[in-house]
């Protein structure tokens, strides 16, 4: 099997990069069409009869996930984790009203088998996210599964010409070693940013080790698109990588630093004018050493 000529960290990175990518794609779903049909405050929307459309305990889990670290997410739907999701999703009224379309694709059998193949998904996803090992039967899940969900997603937004205007590779996702970690909504213009300047939490010296990873969004392969990380201070070659990891050095110094990741596709146009297709810009502040 070809899966097994990958050592474990590939198979992890692979799964936790396609399962963050499926988050992505059904958070957007949600948010679009709820949005559409039910205004911004989908999350608290009540009928003529005074029936949530969404049950108060899922919505509750939500809004404590975006409380605890509102400056991670864009949206409220954005700290949704994958259960809260396809609960929304398969609620057999939602599902039926609003989003056997959007899977019938991925899903004929209607919302039953929809529930029943996405809820898969969650054992593994948990195993990831608490560092817990997972089997090679649930990697090929998650590589399979995510794709076709994915992919009946993409086909539904073609068919009703509600495709992304420009679509190519966007971020989805920062973290550092500090800790951080910021979502990015590619439906907005222009490029994400994220700053640190200002928090005294995350200030770098000259010997301190910082780590830098991106997530892209995963429907698109690694072949069509390359990553160039660069910065306004000496900065290492790293090449087309996905994460980095460095020394701060003295020549780092400066209230505020910048690093750049910028991501290009391999087609001829790209969608910001300077040449890249989306452009991450990351500011630490790093002090003088310590005398």
């Amino acid at each position: 099997m070809i899966l097994n000529s990958h050592s474990e960290s590939e198979l992890r990175n692979a799964s936790r990069e396609t399962i963050e990518t499926l988050e992505y794609w059904l958070r957007r779903v949600v948010d679009k069409i709820l949005s559409d049909s039910y205004g911004s405050e989908y999350l608290n929307f009540t009928d003529n009869n005074g029936n949530r459309i969404i049950n108060k305990s899922i919505k509750d889990k939500i809004e404590k996930n975006f409380k605890k670290e509102e400056n991670r997410y864009t949206r409220m739907i954005d700290a949704s984790l994958l259960d809260s999701l396809i609960d929304i999703i398969c609620n057999p009224n939602l599902y039926k009203n609003h989003f056997r379309q959007v899977f019938e694709a991925a899903f004929p059998e209607g919302n039953y088998e929809a529930r029943t193949f996405m809820s898969r998904l969650i054992p593994p996803r948990n195993n990831l996210s608490h560092a817990n090992p997972i089997s090679i039967r649930q990697v090929e899940q998650i590589l399979c599964y995510s794709h076709d969900i994915i992919d009946s997603i993409k086909n539904y937004y073609y068919e009703n010409n509600q495709q992304m205007s420009y679509n190519v590779p966007r971020f989805i996702h920062f973290k550092d070693s500090f800790g951080n970690e910021k979502f990015f909504d590619q439906n907005t213009e222009g490029h994400p940013m994220v700053g640190f300047t200002q928090d005294k939490r995350y200030v770098l010296r000259p010997g301190d080790y910082l780590s830098i990873e991106i997530v892209v969004d995963e429907s698109f392969k690694d072949t069509e698109y390359s990553i160039f990380w660069r910065s306004t201070k000496k900065f290492p070659d790293f090449g087309n990588v996905k994460k980095i990891s460095f020394k701060i050095e003295p020549h780092h110094v400066c209230e505020s630093i910048s690093f750049h990741c910028a991501l290009v596709s391999n087609k001829e146009w790209h969608r910001m004018r300077e040449g890249y297709d989306d452009l991450l810009l990351i500011f630490y502040k790093v002090l003088p050493p310590l005398e």
